[in-house]
């Protein structure tokens, strides 16, 4: 089977398939990756990371039982 296709016909093809390609990216570029570039970070508490406390103890029950009371009124905002 022999495809027989007009030389125009496959340039115009590809011109349409680049054309819309260039549209495409250029959709992402403006209104998807635009945003990041008006992006306000947060301010005050809001911009302050989550905070995990580990303690790591073993056979330390008169420490924890004299410290943790401490370590759990702290206030992180």
């Amino acid at each position: 089977m022999e495809l027989n296709v007009d030389p125009y016909t496959a340039v115009l093809f590809w011109q349409v398939l680049f054309v819309l390609a260039a549209a495409g990216q250029l959709f992402f570029l403006l209104f998807i990756s635009g945003r990041l570039a008006v992006h306000k970070p947060l301010s005050g508490a809001e911009a302050l990371p989550a905070v995990s406390v580990v303690i790591a103890a073993r056979n330390e029950y008169d420490n924890l039982r004299v410290n943790l009371p401490l370590i759990l009124d702290q206030v992180y905002p």
